[in-house]
C-alpha cells in the first residue's frame, strides 16, 4: 500500500493499477441518491418521448465553421500534427526504455505513471471531447508508415501490398479478445504496475500489431483489429468536433466524426473543421456487426469492473469463493469475465423484450446490434466518473518524472520537487461532477436510443414502445454505476 497522507478523506491508495478515495461519503443520503437518479433518468425519457420530432429522417445539426479562425488553423496546419507524431515515437520508445532500464520503483519510473493515467485515461477524456486524436498519434501506425514510405522508396513499389485479404468473418474478433486480454492486465494481473512488464506487454502488443499489419494491411489492421484504434474511435463519436474533408478538385465535402487518419497526406485533403454538438456523431441507425456490439458491451463490463473490483463488495465475495478457490488471480479473472457476460446477457434480454413487444419486426440480434452505439454515452460516462480523481491526483506526478523519467537522480527541468496536491478537487465536486457525467451519460443515451428507434421501428408507436424496456435497462445501469461510485475501497496492506 502507498499512503499520500493528509486528510483523511484523500487517503490515497494504490491498487493493482488504480488510486481510489477512501473513505467517501456522498453529501446526501444513498438511497435517496440513486432514487432520484433513476427518476431523472425516468423524467428524461418522457420528455424526450413528447418533444422529440415524429420524423424519421436525420435532421440536420447546427455547426460551427472553426477553420475561419486563424488559431485554429494553426493547430491544424500539416507541420503540427509533423510534430506530433514525432513527439509521439518519441514517447513510445521513452516508455519502452524507462520500463526496461529505469527504477523498479512504479512511483519513480515514467512507464507506469505515464501509461495507466496518462495516456489509458487521458486519451479517452480527449478522444470523447475534441475528437479520435490516437488516429493522428498512434506511434504503431506511425512507424509502420515510416518503414512502408522507407521500403517503397528502396525498391520503388509506392504502395505495401498486403499478404492476405482480411476475412469478413473475422470482422472485430481480435479486438474483441485483445480488450478482454487488456482488461485483465488492467484489473486482474498483479505485476500490472512493474515497469519492466509494462515495457515488455508493450514490445509484445507491438509484435503483434506490426505482424497484424503486415498480413492484412495498415489501415485494414486499425480499422478491425487495433483495440485501442477502435475504443478511441468509438468514444470519439460523442466528440464536439468533426472535420469535413474537402476535396481540392471538385470541392466536395465528406463529413467525419473524427480526425483525419495520420497517414494521409495532408497534400490530398483540406479539412473543415466544425463545432458540432455533443453526442451528435452517434445518430446513426446502420446495423453494426454482432462483433463490434459484443466490443462496445465488453468495454462497458471492463471499465465496470474496474470499479467494482476495488470495493468491499468485491472484497466479500473474494472471501466467500476462496472457500473454493484459492487463487485470487483466478477468482478475478472469473469476475472479469462474468461482468463483460452479465453486461451481454442483459441487453440482449432487454432487446428480446424489445423485439416481442413490438411484434417481432426486427429480430433481437438485429435490434441489438442497431442499438448498441446508444450505450456508448454511458461507457465515456462511468469511465469519466471513475477516472476523475484518478487522473488529477496521480496525474500530477508526470511532473516530477518529466525531470527524472528512469528515476535515477535527474532533475532536468527542475520540477522532481514537485509534491502531488491531494485537495486539487474536493469531495463533494467529486460526487457533483461524477453524478453529472453518469445522468447525462444516460440521458444522451436514452435520447439517442429514441432517434434511432424512430428509424427503425414502422411508427411512432411502435419506437416509442420498444423504448420501455430499454428505459429499464438504462434506469439500472444508472443506479449500478452510482452505487459503485459511493461503496467504500478495501485497502491492501
Amino acid at each position: 500500500m502507498i499512503v499520500l497522507g493528509g486528510d483523511s478523506s484523500y487517503r490515497l491508495i494504490t491498487i493493482a493499477a488504480h488510486m481510489f478515495l477512501e473513505p467517501f461519503t456522498p453529501p446526501v443520503p444513498l438511497a435517496i441518491s440513486l432514487i432520484v437518479s433513476g427518476l431523472v433518468v425516468i423524467a428524461s425519457f418522457a420528455l424526450i418521448g413528447y418533444f422529440s420530432s415524429n420524423s424519421r429522417q436525420s435532421l440536420p445539426y447546427p455547426k460551427l465553421n472553426l477553420s475561419k479562425w486563424k488559431f485554429v488553423n494553426y493547430i491544424a496546419h500539416p507541420h503540427v500534427a509533423s510534430s506530433m507524431r514525432l513527439i509521439s515515437v518519441f514517447l513510445y520508445f521513452l516508455v519502452c526504455l524507462t520500463g526496461l532500464l529505469g527504477s523498479d520503483d512504479p512511483l519513480h519510473n515514467w512507464a507506469p505513471t505515464f501509461v495507466w493515467v496518462i495516456w489509458w485515461v487521458g486519451v479517452v477524456y480527449v478522444s470523447a471531447l475534441i475528437g479520435d486524436i490516437w488516429r493522428l498519434v498512434n506511434p504503431w501506425a506511425i512507424i509502420f508508415m515510416w518503414i512502408e514510405r522507407f521500403l517503397g522508396f528502396a525498391t520503388g513499389n509506392s504502395r505495401y501490398s498486403p499478404v492476405l485479404k482480411y476475412p469478413e468473418k473475422l470482422s472485430y474478433w481480435p479486438a474483441v479478445f485483445l480488450l478482454l486480454a487488456f482488461g485483465w492486465i488492467e484489473n486482474v494481473y498483479q505485476d500490472s504496475l512493474v515497469p519492466s512488464r509494462i515495457a515488455q506487454m508493450i514490445l509484445f502488443y507491438s509484435i503483434i500489431t506490426w505482424f497484424g499489419m503486415f498480413l492484412f494491411g495498415r489501415d485494414t489492421w486499425l480499422r478491425k483489429g487495433e483495440v485501442f484504434s477502435i475504443v478511441f474511435s468509438v468514444l470519439a463519436k460523442c466528440s464536439i468536433i468533426e472535420v469535413a474533408r474537402v476535396n481540392q478538385q471538385c470541392g466536395h465535402q465528406v463529413r467525419k466524426s473524427k480526425l483525419p487518419l495520420s497517414s494521409e497526406s495532408p497534400e490530398r485533403s483540406l479539412g473543415r473543421i466544425n463545432l458540432r454538438p455533443f453526442g451528435v456523431g452517434l445518430l446513426d441507425s446502420r446495423r453494426a456487426s454482432i462483433s463490434k456490439m459484443v466490443f462496445v458491451l465488453v468495454l462497458l463490463g471492463t471499465v465496470t469492473f474496474d470499479g467494482f473490483s476495488g470495493t468491499t463488495s468485491w472484497k466479500t465475495v473474494q472471501l466467500g469463493i476462496q472457500n473454493l478457490v484459492t487463487n485470487l488471480v483466478l477468482i478475478d479473472s472469473f469476475g472479469l469475465i462474468m461482468t463483460s457476460l452479465i453486461f451481454i446477457t442483459s441487453y440482449l434480454v432487454f432487446c428480446a423484450i424489445a423485439s416481442q413487444i413490438c411484434g417481432r419486426t426486427i429480430d433481437v440480434l438485429n435490434l441489438a446490434c442497431t442499438f448498441i452505439n446508444t450505450l456508448i454515452p454511458i461507457a465515456l460516462a462511468y469511465h469519466v466518473a471513475h477516472f476523475l480523481v484518478f487522473l488529477l491526483i496521480q496525474g500530477q506526478l508526470i511532473v516530477p518524472l518529466m525531470s527524472d523519467p528512469f528515476g535515477v537522480g535527474w532533475d532536468i527541468f527542475g520540477t522532481t520537487d514537485y509534491r502531488v496536491n491531494l485537495t486539487l478537487i474536493r469531495p463533494e465536486i467529486y460526487w457533483f461532477v461524477s453524478v453529472s457525467a453518469i445522468l447525462i451519460g444516460h440521458i444522451l443515451a436514452v435520447y439517442l436510443s429514441h432517434k434511432v428507434a424512430l428509424g427503425v421501428f414502422p411508427t411512432r408507436r411502435e419506437a416509442l414502445v420498444s423504448q420501455f424496456p430499454m428505459l429499464v435497462l438504462m434506469v439500472g445501469y444508472t443506479v449500478g454505476s452510482l452505487w459503485i461510485l459511493t461503496q467504500p475501497m478495501y485497502v491492501v496492506g
